[in-house]
């Protein structure tokens, strides 16, 4: 018995190193159980950043005011039962991967006089200056509860600036490296408004009714790219000043001209579609029917986002294989051209390929869904004395998910993501979430 009979006779394997070191101190006071503060700081040092990156430190500072606790606010306690207001200041850190400031080379065979031996190509680059992408946010809110405990909220503002981005940088095919190197590029501003609701709008003895919904808006602007030049990021998103970051884009049709039966597209990359929704919202409501039956009913939405449907483009302008493109009645002469071309240029005429002309194939992703559905019965105690004095409790659930879903996506399902980056949500031949049923 050799290795060299053996059917599998090479072996591969490899490691990581990583040392981080961090040091964190945080002081918390307060004042009659109203008014509190707190402050802290962090001190980071990690093996991931360049050589060059010293240790970076990351203060904090926050504090709550219990206003309902106070004397002058008893005239208003038939309204309000509690209310507080905080606020916060902090700092972030985010770390690379283990080795990503680091040159790399990749294994690979080389033919030396007629034989094949081993060898290594160039990998990435590195970049032994890369530092921690840093963020600095402010947050301010309030906490109340009305109508003894029936109502309570949570609003939340919030603002954070992200500065030297940790992104794959675009270098010259020339350079011979076979992966683009980390570099702390522009930075990007993150604020919204955050809002949490509960209610019990009906509480009798065989009867009750909750309500918690809650929404989010979010604006995300890429604020400066620091000098560097615009370059694609994720699936065909691009880094765009005074847009989200990774936007949706495309050389966006201006006209068609039914004449010469093409259509004129921007002779730049344009924006399309966001990438992030700007509003998510939820609601769930539960009922409790007899003390026994709780049904429960979740539906949720996000709204203005963009979908890179690469399906659709994949079957109608590479297989060809599709009822839009060889059905000639189901699109009008400008519909097919605007989506299939050809196309040229807005400056010069020039033709421009439909892989940079997919706007047509960027669609808007926003929904509505119901993806909850249940029913749940407590066993009453008589049936549970049969099954043994042992038995505490038992119930019955059925539970409905992904029951429905409202959408204009032509594709199966606006959630859908064939890609795993940060950076992407595209549609690429992925199997739809599925409509499932649990009893138990």
């Amino acid at each position: 018995n050799s290795i060299g009979s053996a059917a599998t006779n090479s072996a591969g394997g490899g490691f990581t190193e990583q040392r981080q070191y961090g040091y964190l101190t945080q002081l918390q006071v307060g004042n009659q159980n109203k008014r509190f503060l707190q402050v802290g700081v962090r001190v980071d040092r990690n093996s991931s950043f360049g050589a060059q990156a010293p240790s970076f430190v990351l203060p904090k500072v926050g504090g709550s005011w219990a206003i309902s606790e106070e004397d002058f606010f008893s005239p208003l306690s038939g309204i309000f039962n509690d209310l507080r207001v905080r606020a916060a200041w902090g700092t972030t850190g985010r770390s690379p991967n283990p080795g990503d400031a680091l040159q790399t080379l990749t294994a690979a065979a080389f033919n030396i006089t007629g034989s094949t031996g081993a060898g290594a190509v160039l990998g990435n680059p590195g970049n032994f200056d890369l530092k921690p992408e840093r963020g600095t946010e402010f947050e301010a809110g309030l906490d109340a509860g009305f109508l003894n405990g029936k109502v309570s909220t949570e609003l939340t503002f919030f603002r954070k600036t992200t500065t030297d981005l940790i992104i794959a940088r675009p270098i010259p095919p020339s350079l011979g490296f076979n992966s683009n190197p980390l570099a702390n590029i522009g930075s990007v501003l993150n604020r919204g408004v955050e809002l949490a609701v509960n209610a019990k709008m009906i509480n009798r003895r065989n009867l009750t009714w909750d309500v918690r919904g809650a929404a989010n808006t979010l604006h995300n602007e890429l604020t400066s790219l620091g000098g560097v030049l615009p370059f694609n990021l994720g699936a065909g998103g691009r880094t765009l000043v005074g847009q989200q970051l990774a936007v949706l884009s495309a050389k966006r049709v201006k006209s068609v001209d039914l004449t010469r039966g093409v259509a004129i597209v921007t002779d730049t990359l344009a924006p399309v579609g966001n990438l992030f929704p700007t509003l998510e919202w939820n609601i769930t409501n539960t009922f409790t029917i007899m003390r026994s039956l709780r049904v429960t009913a979740l539906l949720d939405a996000k709204r203005d986002f963009s979908i890179y449907n690469n399906t659709a483009f994949f079957r109608e302008t590479q297989l060809v294989r599709s009822n839009v493109r060889l059905d000639t009645t189901l699109l009008s002469r400008e519909q097919r051209i605007r989506r299939f071309g050809p196309f040229v240029s807005e400056v010069n005429g020039s033709a421009v390929t439909i892989n940079d002309a997919r706007e047509a194939f960027i669609e808007r992703g926003d929904f509505v869904r119901l993806r909850e559905l249940s029913a749940t019965y407590d066993l009453p105690r008589f049936l549970l004395d049969k099954l043994g004095k042992r038995v505490q409790g038992a119930s019955l659930t059925l539970a409905l998910q992904n029951v429905k879903l409202w959408s204009d996506y032509s594709g199966a399902d606006p959630e859908m993501n064939s890609q795993t980056g940060a950076f992407s949500r595209q549609d690429f031949l992925t199997l739809p979430n599925p409509r499932t049923s649990i009893l138990r």
